[in-house]
């Protein structure tokens, strides 16, 4: 335990600094893993009140069959929980971030036109291909748009065992990217 708060640390002042980490968290079932992340985020929470944390869980019937699922999830919770003047000051980056394809976020994740507003139509994809690159870059972006030194992002996936390749790409697609600053993804798997 001692080792995992260590690590915790370690990335998060990483993040708060211009980084981006991933931290893994592996461990039988009922080990304490979900357990081990609410004491970080407490403790984070006690240091850093404006660091945001979003939370999802990937199951075996859901996750496998629907692509984001996890994803979806858990920034649409977070989205009902966000204040007034936190969406308008998102409602600005998102749109910036993201431009005229704001129609291809707010589809994968309705809740978000509550903070963007109704988006206009998208041209269709060429293929599926491009439909699968377009949604990464978007949610890169959003991403970006949302982690700021000011307000890192800590994102926690629980049993990412459970992952599609599809989400496990994009999640690879945003922790390797150099652009990427101010944000930590935490994910537990079992072992």
């Amino acid at each position: 335990v001692d080792k995992n708060e260590d690590s915790f640390h370690s990335s998060f002042s990483s993040v708060t600094g211009n980084g981006c980490e991933i931290v893994l968290l592996g461990g039988c079932a009922g080990v304490g893993k979900s357990s081990l992340f609410k004491a970080f985020q407490t403790e984070i929470k006690k240091i850093d009140r404006e660091c945001c944390f979003v939370q999802g869980k990937l199951e075996d019937n859901l996750s496998a069959s629907e692509p984001y699922w996890a994803l979806i999830d858990a920034f649409s919770t977070w989205i009902e929980q966000i204040d007034e003047s936190e969406r308008n000051s998102l409602r600005e980056r998102i749109q910036e971030a993201v431009g005229e394809e704001g129609k291809g976020l707010t589809d994968l994740i309705p809740s978000l036109a509550d903070v963007i507003g109704q988006q206009p139509e998208l041209q269709e994809a060429a293929d599926s291909m491009s439909s699968i690159n377009k949604t990464k870059l978007l949610f890169l972006n959003f991403i970006k748009a949302i982690a700021r030194k000011e307000k890192p992002l800590v994102l926690f996936l629980d049993d990412i065992h459970w992952a599609d390749e599809v989400t496990l790409d994009l999640l690879s697609l945003v922790v390797t990217n150099p652009s990427v600053k101010h944000f930590m993804l935490v994910a537990s798997y079992r072992d």
